[in-house]
């Protein structure tokens, strides 16, 4: 509970800044990219945090351990897939996605620079879930912290990097 509300407070202490930093416009690109890289991480990560939980309590209470490392095993293997695919998938629709939202192109850099976060969030989950299993909350409270200040460290270097430097990623990205 007290690493929930700590990420809480991290994400809000992360949009604070992000909006000065970007303004209105620089919102807008967020916005957009969020948009886009929602769905498709409810779709590639709702449930799995809980499947590989309930999966591995019922081997460890079993006694079936070698079960359970397997199940951790595929999870990771599936879901590593999973969350490339859809990874690669936030990658190239983010250019369509932008001129079909916003009559162009500008926020599709916002959105592919985001896309890694599914293939990181499916593997996440799936050690999360493991360790649920066990009945172990200590790693999912330590990585929901770690996640939220990673968020607001990176994110906000990175996003002063590019305000400052923005040909860095333009040419990367042109529109």
């Amino acid at each position: 509970m007290i690493s929930a509300a700590a990420a809480k407070f991290l994400g809000a202490f992360f949009r604070i800044p992000l909006t000065n930093m970007l303004g209105g416009v620089g919102m807008g690109y967020f916005s957009t990219a969020y948009s886009l890289f929602m769905p498709v991480y409810a779709f590639t990560v709702t449930g799995l945090t809980s499947a590989v939980a309930r999966m591995t309590a019922r081997s460890v209470s079993q006694g079936k351990y070698c079960e359970m490392r397997k199940i951790r095993r595929t999870a990771l293997l599936v879901f590593s897939v999973a969350g490339l695919c859809g990874s690669l998938a936030v990658f190239l629709l983010a250019k369509p996605f932008s001129i079909l939202t916003t009559d162009g192109a500008e926020a599709s850099a916002a959105a592919a620079m985001i896309a890694p976060s599914v293939l990181l969030g499916c593997i996440t989950a799936v050690e999360r879930g493991y360790y649920e299993g066990m009945s172990n909350m200590y790693p999912t409270a330590v990585s929901q912290v770690i996640e939220g200040a990673v968020k607001v460290f990176a994110g906000l270097k990175l996003c002063a990097l590019v305000t400052e430097k923005p040909w860095l990623i333009l040419r990367f990205f042109p529109y």
